[in-house]
């Protein structure tokens, strides 16, 4: 039985303020809405708060969403993998556009006003508290939004009798940001193929918007999955203290021995990208936009620019993996 709208939103709002990180509120609630469990996943999404580990680009419930989206579609019954693609895709880009139009952006510096690599930003973020409850609001609308469109899909593929036997393999062929994430954590995305599915929203730079850079958030998850935590595992008390940790690496100056901690090893490496690319965007990288799955990936065959950069996220990922 589905629980009431109004409820949703509420536990959203809540989610937040347990796990104080977007991306891994928003997955709690999808989690609770649809009663599914994915501690990998959480793990992995811990980096994507503040628009990605603190750098102010694509909000965290944005991008925990689509991550959700990819993870529940997984085990659906689609005709083909090619299918169910295009439903994670068709999906992530209408969740993405009806929240850039809601709240006017999907960027977080854009939307909070705020820069959580300074610990001005966090203060003000936090105090007086009209940010933390404005994200609130959002993160209410967004996920009540969203879990009608997920169950709306749902229902429609459980309706179609052309549908075949739900697969639980993994995509079709891979893209950018499953490219380094696979490589990161093979284990554990054999293992689990929703970690794959997850993935397929963020190819091209999130729902192929040209934003944060699929390679990148490949790395990122990756180290997610290596440092980062599931909130339902710490409690209160040490989400807090993993809040604290985290942030306090992410605007210290550049350590030469890095901690071993989530958003320290993840700033690393967006820091880095941002000097080796000078830009974090898909959008700036390639010089151009995609349309579909299949736009990608003959780009990444034919790029070489595109091979570069997956080459170095996958390498750059590795050494902060073993430092």
């Amino acid at each position: 039985m589905w629980i009431e709208q109004w409820k949703v939103e509420q536990k959203a709002r809540l989610n937040l303020l347990f796990a104080q990180n977007c991306a891994h509120a928003t997955l709690l609630s999808l989690e609770d809405v649809f009663g599914w469990r994915n501690p990998l996943l959480l793990r992995a999404a811990t980096n994507l708060e503040g628009g990605v580990v603190g750098c102010g680009e694509t909000c965290g419930v944005v991008t925990g969403g689509v991550l959700g989206i990819g993870a529940l579609l997984c085990s659906q019954e689609f005709e083909n993998r090619g299918a169910r693609e295009e439903a994670i895709l068709r999906l992530s880009r209408e969740y993405k556009s009806w929240f850039e139009c809601r709240f006017g952006t999907s960027v977080c510096r854009e939307r909070t006003s705020v820069d959580f690599s300074k610990t001005r930003g966090l203060v003000r973020y936090l105090l007086p508290g009209d940010k933390l409850l404005k994200c609130a609001h959002h993160i209410g609308q967004a996920v009540g939004f969203l879990t009608q469109r997920i169950r709306n899909e749902i229902q429609s593929t459980r309706r179609d009798p052309g549908h075949g036997v739900a697969e639980v393999e993994g995509p079709l062929k891979p893209h950018c940001c499953f490219t380094v994430f696979g490589r990161l954590g093979p284990a554990e995305v054999e293992a689990d193929h929703a970690l794959a599915w997850a993935t397929a929203g963020f190819a091209g730079g999130v729902a192929l918007s040209g934003s944060v850079c699929g390679a990148l958030l490949g790395g990122i998850l990756g180290l997610g999955l290596h440092f980062g935590y599931d909130p339902r595992s710490l409690g209160v008390a040490g989400i807090t203290a993993a809040f604290i940790r985290g942030h306090r690496n992410l605007v210290r100056a550049p350590q030469p021995d890095l901690p071993r901690e989530a958003f320290a090893r993840s700033g690393a490496l967006a820091g880095r990208f941002q000097k080796r690319f000078g830009s974090l965007r898909c959008r700036d990288i390639a010089g151009r936009s995609f349309s579909t799955f299949n736009d990608v990936r003959i780009f990444l065959q034919d790029s070489g620019n595109c091979q570069t950069v997956l080459s170095w996220c996958e390498e750059e990922a590795r050494s902060l993996v073993e430092a």
